[in-house]
């Protein structure tokens, strides 16, 4: 019996039995059967990626917990035909259970996600507007907009930032990695006039909103002077040409109105920009910014609620 993608599954069993606590999802187990296999010091192991349960009773238990299904299905089916098979007719929807699912599991979750290219790892890829403050000298406190896709290839994931500026079209392509507690892209422009290291949050499980600093040498100014900003990214629906517009926005531009003429549906634009402009604004005067979770958290909130809502009309 080849078991595949064990600890996703057991995070997402771990939603559906309302689970909050490896000892919750060993109790469930005992319940299905009090003399289960099912332990917590090897549940850590699974959970993490670096065992699979080895004896059939503990499938079987597995099955007996869930109903409706076999041990050796639970085993070997894939994380996404589980996932729709174990979440149909359930009194939650399916991303709600996702969600718990990722909470329950944390970063080991989303990593396994990636690694496995399954539910949340596809959902990494994508387009992504970006907003940062411009390195240039010549647009002091201006928003910069670029746009990031998130692609899958043979190798992983990969990456490509785009910026359409005032003399020309800056792109920069390479890989990206998911560590347990960051998600990395180290992208370079082809003509290496320069490069972008992004050091974002590990994504949440909707992927819809990602956040953290991007760093990199200033291209438009007199010195290649090495800079720092924060940057947020915000899942598309679709391409739009707006993208293709100058990057440097406008003073006092609103992030949320521009989100919303690229078809993001925010009902508070207002808050929105408050939420952003929150996370944006670097902290001045310590030595060096610390990006909280904290700060993040509202965004990941806002811009869930977005990605499950119905796309904005035209």
């Amino acid at each position: 019996m080849d078991a595949v993608d064990i600890s996703r599954k057991l995070c997402l069993t771990a939603a559906i039995v309302g689970a909050r606590t490896r000892k919750d999802l060993a109790a469930a187990f005992r319940r299905a059967n009090p003399r289960t296999p099912f332990d917590v010091e090897r549940a850590n192991k699974w959970l993490q990626g670096r065992a699979r349960p080895r004896e059939q009773q503990v499938y079987d238990d597995w099955a007996a917990l869930l109903g409706g299904v076999t041990g050796p299905w639970i085993a070997e089916t894939s994380f996404d035909d589980f996932a729709e098979r174990i979440c149909e007719g359930r009194e939650e929807d399916r991303e709600t259970l996702m969600r718990r699912a990722g909470a329950f599991g944390g970063d080991e979750f989303r990593a396994a996600a990636v690694r496995h290219g399954g539910e949340g790892g596809a959902n990494l890829a994508g387009l992504y507007v970006t907003y940062s403050y411009a390195w240039s000298p010549y647009f002091p406190g201006r928003l910069i907009r670029g746009a990031f896709e998130i692609r899958s290839t043979a190798g992983g994931l990969a990456a490509t930032y785009l910026q359409t500026r005032i003399t020309d079209r800056l792109e920069a392509a390479g890989p990206v990695s998911l560590l347990r507690r960051a998600l990395l892209a180290d992208l370079r422009e082809q003509q290496e006039r320069t490069a972008f290291q992004f050091t974002l949050f590990p994504p949440m499980s909707l992927a819809s909103v990602l956040g953290g600093l991007v760093c990199g040498p200033a291209v438009l100014g007199a010195d290649p002077q090495p800079s720092v900003s924060r940057v947020v990214m915000v899942r598309l629906r679709s391409p739009t040409e707006r993208l293709a517009g100058d990057c440097v926005l406008d003073e006092g531009a609103s992030i949320a109105a521009d989100l919303a003429a690229l078809g993001a549906c925010l009902p508070d634009l207002a808050e929105a920009d408050r939420r952003l402009d929150g996370f944006l604004a670097a902290p001045v005067g310590g030595p060096y910014d610390h990006v909280t979770l904290d700060s993040f958290r509202p965004l990941v909130a806002l811009f869930d609620e977005e990605w499950m809502a119905p796309a904005a009309a035209p």
